[in-house]
């Protein structure tokens, strides 16, 4: 006899899913330079908080700041977003150096857990940066991510590690 799974079963599966996808999607968006494509992931509420440099962000429009700004072109407050230059190759690549760990918390939220190697566009050492992010599902529910939003995200740089201690989980 075969058991299929029940429809939590199923959908946890489906939102672990377009979470992964969102991920995904905004590692693409990055390594094509389109900081509005990657900025897509992340909820436009005054709620959502951006940690990175030791430094908090609070709000959509100062994520965007502070993103434009690690890519070296800074935006102006008074500068539209969508003609924004496109940032290309300067952000260098990302590539998941881990599996993601996607921790479903509720209905409507989730946490992520990932480490990424940024491949320098210009050469150099590649560094790896660990984040965590609090997802939100929001009324979106027919777009590709079905909804699901980063509200939080805290990332923090450190030399790139032996590809032993990523597997382990050291890193």
């Amino acid at each position: 006899m075969i058991q299929l799974g029940s429809p939590d079963e199923e959908r946890r599966g489906s939102d672990k899913a377009c979470i992964e996808q969102l991920v995904m999607d905004q590692h693409s968006a990055w390594n094509k330079g389109d900081l509005n494509a990657y900025l897509a992931g992340y909820s436009r509420s005054k709620d959502l908080t951006y940690t990175a440099g030791g430094a908090v962000h609070r709000g959509f429009e100062a994520t965007q700041r502070c993103l434009y700004m690690e890519a070296g072109r800074p935006l102006h407050s008074d500068q539209n977003p969508a003609a924004a230059p496109s940032i290309e190759a300067s952000l260098g690549a990302l590539e998941l150096a881990a599996p993601l760990e996607i921790v479903l918390l509720g209905l409507d939220s989730a946490w992520v857990l990932g480490t990424v190697r940024r491949i320098p566009s210009g050469g150099g050492a590649p560094e790896l940066t660990t984040f965590t992010m609090v997802l939100r599902r929001t009324a979106g529910h027919g777009t590709r991510w079905e909804g699901w939003r980063v509200t939080h995200q805290h990332a923090t740089r450190h030399a790139a590690a032996p590809a032993a201690a990523l597997a382990n989980g050291h890193a």
